[in-house]
């Protein structure tokens, strides 16, 4: 029988004596183990796997399982990504100058949150709810034009039928809902603060017209804007036989609309900063004089003259003009902040 002092070696000699329950050296001495007790010390453990081979023997001391090597037990090739590679790079880095490895900041999916969707889906939303209010609105004008026609005894039969004036409400109903859903969508708008310090614009026209520009701050300047909102070169007029593109340089007739709603808000709330540009452009206007003919300051077939003064109407709507565009001016201005909260400077903006 070996002695007790060489048991150890022999047990720790190979893999599979490695795995063996090791009795201490008082034990290995006592009698008990004299009697056959030292049977069981190199009596391999029933949950270890079979001998491996010496290729797996070497790769355990280098740090690597002897059931796998660097390969799966099922035989196929593992593949190592440069994810891998590069933590194994930085763990060792680590361990030769005593530093932790940085850890890669975890970018965070805009889709993961739907408290707050993203700016696309916010602009998308608003300009549909936007087209769909137009189109409710639209009908809704059409029927009730359609229930004056019947009720006129010259142009129709002088009785409504009774299911149009049911439709008409229902109309109405829709419409209300409709308005009231893009009102919901709008304060999830990052302009929704900024909108709401601008007397004169109430959350139904601000939205209306953000479905129809989209967001102001992808424009270079803000003439571009004014131009998308057929508030540009007053000398461009529509005209029969004109061109796409000259068509395309008047702007959106629906844009143009909702300014022309705005402008008139102006004046009906008699604060804010709208009403001020609006007061200051009318003193500007008093005394200006045509540069060429007016046909919209003189009667029906007679315009107005060079040198002649602007009437009431042209100053009143030319002041309205000069509010709006000043609003455009700031709504771009405030489209374009930055993160800190500093406004960039306005490139080529014109009064």
């Amino acid at each position: 029988m070996t002695s007790t002092g060489t048991i150890p070696k022999v047990l720790a000699s190979s893999p599979e004596t490695a795995r063996a329950k090791v009795i201490p050296e008082t034990i290995l001495g006592s009698p008990a183990h004299e009697n056959g007790a030292a049977q069981e010390v190199t009596k391999p453990n029933q949950d270890t796997p079979p001998p491996t081979s010496r290729a797996s023997r070497s790769a355990e001391t280098m740090g690597i399982p002897p059931e796998t090597n660097g390969r799966p037990r099922d035989g196929t090739q593992s593949k190592m990504t440069s994810a891998d590679k590069k933590n194994g790079r930085a763990k060792d880095e680590a361990k030769t100058t005593g530093r932790r490895p940085a850890q890669t900041a975890k970018t965070k999916d805009p889709a993961a949150s739907s408290d707050s969707p993203s700016s696309q889906h916010l602009l998308f939303t608003i300009r549909t709810l936007g087209n769909l209010l137009d189109d409710l609105e639209r009908v809704r004008v059409m029927n009730g034009n359609r229930i004056d026609t019947m009720q006129d005894p010259e142009r129709g039969i002088g009785v409504v039928h009774p299911a149009l004036p049911l439709v008409q409400d229902s109309l109405k109903a829709i419409e209300h809902e409709a308005e009231l859903e893009l009102k919901r969508i709008w304060r999830k708008h990052p302009l929704r603060a900024w909108a709401n310090d601008y007397p004169g614009v109430g959350e139904k026209l601000i939205a209306r017209l953000i479905a129809e520009i989209g967001d102001p701050g992808e424009r270079p300047n803000p003439a571009k804007l004014w131009a998308y909102c057929g508030l540009g070169d007053p000398a461009r007029k529509r005209k029969a036989g004109m061109t796409q593109e000259e068509a395309f340089k008047l702007g959106n007739p629906k844009a143009k609309k909702v300014c022309w709603l705005i402008g008139e808000s102006f004046v009906k709330v008699n604060k804010g900063p709208g009403r001020e540009c609006y007061d200051a452009a009318r003193l500007k206007y008093a005394d200006r004089v045509h540069e060429k003919v007016c046909v919209r300051c003189g009667p029906a077939g007679k315009p107005a003259l060079p040198g002649s003064p602007w009437s009431l109407k042209h100053q009143h709507e030319a002041a309205k003009r000069y509010a709006v565009k000043q609003f455009l001016k700031e709504l771009w201005i405030a489209s374009r902040q930055d993160a800190n909260g500093t406004q960039t400077r306005v490139a080529g903006a014109r009064s």
